[in-house]
């Protein structure tokens, strides 16, 4: 199996996240870099009938490289679902866990606050759009509370934007008003261990700060 090219650079923790099955696989990992030399190289093992999700750690290297995947199958059988790259702490939430998400962590317009990793929104400049989303990253089966922290520059009872959930499979639930003065949550079933996506569309009619976003797990 071969990947398209992403670009890389170092970071922190940096690895492909793989969501795989099969039985006594025995599978081998190359990382090749836009001209095909290696630049990883690692060997594991898959043997589970359920969807699983396995970490293949990155060696640092510097600068930004072209690269792309090939995983070869030594032994056994082997199913792939979703292959992600990914850098920085991503753990999975048990029952009654939070996790807090900087807006900045998230793909945006805008711009972001440097001290306090917040995104600017502009009424003036940005796009009446999907223009804040992510973090496209796995969640465990379960129910969640997910809910935007922000302000406005307006009055309370103006609706800023709406957001809603989405998976690989596409659009999961209802859209959630955004509206100034007003919590903005909503409750995401996560049915398979899929990543998940929170969409915001924009509606410009205030200027807004995006400063969190809160996933708490009920079950």
């Amino acid at each position: 199996m071969l990947t398209h090219h992403v670009g890389l650079s170092e970071a922190p923790d940096l690895r492909w996240m793989l969501r795989l099955r099969g039985r006594g696989a025995q599978v081998r990992g190359t990382t090749r870099d836009g001209a095909g030399e290696v630049m990883d190289e690692k060997s594991f093992s898959v043997d589970t009938g359920e969807w699983a999700w396995f970490k293949v750690p990155l060696d640092a290297f510097p600068g930004f490289n072209p690269a792309h995947l090939e995983m070869s199958v030594q032994a056994g059988s082997l199913d792939v679902s979703v292959v992600l790259v990914a850098a920085g702490e991503w753990t999975w939430l048990e029952p009654g866990g939070i996790k807090n998400l900087p807006a900045a962590a998230f793909f945006h317009d805008g711009y972001m606050d440097i001290d306090t990793a917040a995104v600017r929104l502009r009424k003036d400049y940005e796009r009446a759009d999907l223009i804040f989303h992510g973090p496209d990253l796995p969640l465990p089966v379960g129910r969640y509370e997910v809910e935007i922290f922000f302000d406005a520059e307006t009055y309370p009872g103006v609706r800023l934007g709406a957001f809603a959930f989405a998976t690989p499979h596409g659009e999961q639930g209802q859209w959630h008003p955004v509206v100034a003065g007003d919590r903005a949550v909503g409750e995401l079933v996560q049915d398979a261990n899929l990543p998940f996506r929170l969409a915001l569309r924009y509606a410009r009619a205030a200027d807004m700060t995006l400063h969190a976003v809160r996933i708490r797990r009920y079950e």
